[in-house]
């Protein structure tokens, strides 16, 4: 099954409806109609058969509204949940401190979209309010997954100084002045 745009779509439907027609048929012998299992996958395909025609059905502006609203809708509480495996992707590995730079901008991309909508619907007075409720929330995240930098780097630099001090060195320090 191949699809290339909406010109496809009529006939993507057709094939997948005759698809389903034959797992129906297939599930009426009899061999077949006795096994649970082999019964539950053929109304589970066409369940997801089905599903494909109804998203191939989609018109563009329900496409568009849906990556408009699934832009912003996860983001945010997905922030939360992700804090502490970014701490520790951060501890086990200095050098994904560089990923940190595209995921901050992409996070920053992801404000345009509530501020779009605003703008489209003409409420120019709750685009500051909600640019400003956003924004303080991104900078809380970055603020918090940028201090775990130094946290780890100070953290190191202490069990460094500890086995320094521990191994006195065998010529001595010496001062000159």
């Amino acid at each position: 099954l191949t699809f290339d745009g909406q010109g496809d779509t009529l006939l993507l439907g057709r094939k997948v409806t005759s698809l389903v027609q034959a797992l129906e048929q297939v599930q009426d012998y009899h061999e077949i109609s006795q096994q649970r299992q082999i019964l539950h996958f053929l109304s589970d395909s066409r369940g997801l058969l089905q599903s494909m025609v109804h998203t191939v059905n989609l018109n563009e502006q329900t496409l568009h509204t849906i990556a408009t609203v699934a832009d912003l809708s996860y983001a945010w509480k997905a922030l939360g949940a992700y804090e502490q495996t970014m701490h520790a992707l951060l501890a086990q590995s200095p050098d994904s401190v560089k990923g940190l730079r595209a995921l901050f901008l992409k996070l920053a991309s992801i404000l345009q979209a509530p501020l779009r909508r605003i703008r489209q619907a003409g409420n120019s007075a709750h685009c500051e309010l909600v640019s400003g409720y956003y924004s303080a929330r991104l900078v809380q995240f970055m603020r918090s997954t940028l201090q775990e930098i130094p946290r780890l780097l100070f953290g190191l630099l202490g069990r460094i100084s500890e086995q320094t001090a521990a191994k006195p060195d065998r010529f001595g320090s010496r001062i000159t002045l």
